[in-house]
C-alpha cells in the first residue's frame, strides 16, 4: 500500500573466524554493500586469538552490527563444539533473522542444523573450497565430505563460486537443486604507484630487521595471503632455495672452451615478499633461515589495505595446496600481474594457462622455478599476461554483478 514502511529483512552473517582472508571480505563486502532500506545485516564471528578480530574493526567501521562467539575457533574439538552448537542456538533463537547465512566449512555444518532447530525459514551456505579436497587421509577425507553433504542437506540454498565445485557437489546425492554458482567479484582497488609501493614495503623490509633492501634490478615476485599451510608458502621458498643451488653449481662449474660463459639466471637475485599473517610464521622464518634465504624472502605481516601495494610486484603467486576462487588472485588481475598459481579449486576460471598467467602443479618447487624462471626471461610476456588478465577480471568479476545476484538468492 503506499506509504506502507518497506520493512527489511535480518540477516544474519556467520563466519568462523574473525581474522581477515577471503572468507571475510565475502562477508564484509556483502554485509557493507547491501541496501539499508531492504536489509538489515549483522555478523556473528569466531575470536582468533593469533590474528585478532580485523573483521570486526572494519565491520564496525562501516556500521555493522557484530556478535562474538567466544568459543568458535577453526580446530576441531568435540566438546567445545558442542558449547558452540547450543551458543548457536541461543543467538539464532534471539536474534530471529529472517536469513542465516553461514560461511565456512565448520560453521556451515553446525550453523545449518543449528539455524534448522531454531526454526529459521532460509539458510544459506556459501562455499568458500571443499575440505573434502585438501590433502587428508583418505578415511578423513570421506568423513569431512559426509560431514560437507549433511551440510548441503540441512541448507536451503549453498552459494559455490566455481564451476568445479558446484559440478563436484552435484554429484552427490540430493543435492543438485540446491546448488547456485555466483562468482567472486573484486570492487575497483586504489593502487600506489610502482615506485611508491616499492619504496614503502623498502621500509618493511628494514623494519623486519635484517638490513637488507631488494635490489630494484630484481624480480620482485609477491603474494597475500594468510600464513597457512594450505597456502604452499613453503613451496614458493623451496623454489627459490632451488634457484640459489642451482646458480651455486653452475658458478663453481668452469666452462670449457666449446663452451660460452652461462647465461645469467635472472631468478639468482629474484625476491620474493609475503604479506600476511597466520600460525605457520614461525616455522616459515626458521625455513628462510635454515635455507639461507634472509635476503631475498621477506615476511612482511599483515598490512592494512594490502592490495594497494600490488603494482610494487612483477609476479604474484598463489601455490596452494586447496583453494576456491581467491580474491587474492582477482586483485592482482586489477593490478595487470602476470600469476602463476596451482591447478586447484577454481582457479582456472580466473587463470588461462599461457595466456593471463602460467597454472602449476601444487607442492612441485621444480615446475614453480620453471614457471618463474619463463616469466622472467621476457619483459612484453609480463606485460601480456598481466594486461589479459586485468581484462578477464574486469569483464567477469565484478563486485556489483555478485551482489546483484546474491540480493537475488536472499529475495527469493
Amino acid at each position: 500500500m503506499e506509504g506502507q514502511e518497506t520493512v527489511s529483512k535480518k540477516i544474519l552473517f556467520v563466519i568462523t573466524k574473525g581474522n581477515w582472508g577471503g572468507a571475510q571480505k565475502y562477508v564484509f563486502d556483502m554485509a557493507s554493500s547491501l541496501p539499508k532500506n531492504a536489509f538489515d545485516p549483522t555478523v556473528a564471528y569466531g575470536t582468533d586469538t593469533v590474528n585478532g578480530d580485523i573483521l570486526q574493526k572494519k565491520l564496525s567501521g562501516a556500521g555493522i552490527r557484530t556478535v562474538a562467539i567466544p568459543r568458535l575457533g577453526r580446530d576441531i574439538n568435540i566438546f567445545n563444539d558442542a558449547l558452540v552448537f547450543f551458543d548457536l542456538i541461543r543467538l539464532f533463537q534471539a536474534e530471529r533473522p529472517d536469513i542465516v547465512h553461514l560461511n565456512s566449512s565448520k560453521i556451515g555444518g553446525l550453523g545449518a542444523l543449528a539455524a534448522r532447530l531454531a526454526g529459521i525459514k532460509k539458510i544459506i551456505f556459501t562455499v568458500h573450497g571443499l575440505p573434502a579436497n585438501e590433502d587428508r587421509p583418505w578415511l578423513q577425507k570421506k568423513f569431512i565430505a559426509l560431514f560437507s553433504w549433511l551440510t548441503i542437506l540441512f541448507c536451503h540454498t549453498v552459494i559455490v563460486l566455481g564451476e568445479k565445485e558446484k559440478n563436484q557437489i552435484e554429484r552427490w546425492p540430493f543435492c543438485r537443486g540446491k546448488i547456485v554458482k555466483i562468482s567472486s567479484g573484486v570492487r575497483p582497488i586504489d593502487f600506489l604507484p610502482r615506485d611508491d609501493a616499492r619504496k614503502y614495503l623498502e621500509g618493511l623490509c628494514l623494519k623486519a630487521g635484517n638490513g637488507k633492501v631488494p635490489s630494484p634490478e630484481a624480480i620482485w615476485t609477491g603474494t597475500i595471503s594468510e600464513l597457512h599451510k594450505n597456502k604452499g608458502l613453503d613451496v614458493v621458498i623451496s623454489a627459490l632455495a632451488l634457484t640459489t643451488a642451482s646458480v651455486a653449481s653452475t658458478n663453481d662449474r668452469t666452462p670449457t672452451s666449446a663452451e660460452s660463459s652461462p647465461a645469467p639466471d635472472l631468478l639468482a637475485t629474484s625476491v620474493f615478499f609475503i604479506i600476511g599473517e597466520g600460525e605457520e610464521r614461525s616455522n616459515l622464518e626458521k625455513m628462510i633461515h635454515d635455507l639461507n634465504l634472509v635476503d631475498r624472502v621477506f615476511l612482511l605481516g599483515r598490512l592494512e589495505g594490502a592490495a594497494r601495494y600490488l603494482k610494487a610486484f612483477d609476479v604474484f603467486t598463489l601455490t596452494s595446496r586447496k583453494e576456491g576462487l581467491p580474491y587474492a588472485i582477482l586483485e592482482a588481475g586489477l593490478a595487470g600481474l602476470p600469476v602463476v598459481a596451482s591447478k586447484v579449486g577454481d582457479i582456472s576460471e580466473i587463470i588461462e594457462d599461457h595466456i593471463s598467467g602460467l597454472l602449476i602443479t601444487p607442492k612441485d618447487p621444480a615446475e614453480i622455478r620453471a614457471a618463474l624462471k619463463f616469466l622472467a626471461s621476457g619483459s612484453l610476456m609480463l606485460r601480456e599476461f598481466g594486461a589479459n588478465l586485468q581484462a578477464r577480471v574486469r569483464q567477469n568479476f565484478s563486485f556489483q554483478k555478485t551482489l546483484a545476484e546474491t540480493i537475488e538468492v536472499y529475495s527469493k
